[in-house]
């Protein structure tokens, strides 16, 4: 999206700043920009993991109503 110049939602914004610094999530566990292997993102205490996580399990049982105040309180800290 970004590369093709298209406006992006703030949710896939924070995706694409949080790859930066976890290049892989995935099921079975993610990588850190310096190659750091977590076996789950429930490993890592960081403040935008716990951001994901919370905009993941909205996405996945609330997407209509996907809770962008969270990033909201993300930016004001």
């Amino acid at each position: 999206m970004k590369t093709a110049n298209y406006q992006m939602t703030p949710y896939q914004e924070f995706l694409y700043e949080l790859k930066d610094k976890y290049p892989v999530i995935g099921l079975y566990g993610c990588y850190d920009a310096a190659s750091k292997y977590y076996q789950s993102v429930y490993d890592i205490d960081d403040a935008d993991i716990n951001t994901y996580r919370c905009l993941q399990y909205n996405n996945v049982f609330d997407s209509d109503r996907i809770r962008i105040s969270i990033l909201s309180r993300r930016e004001s800290n």
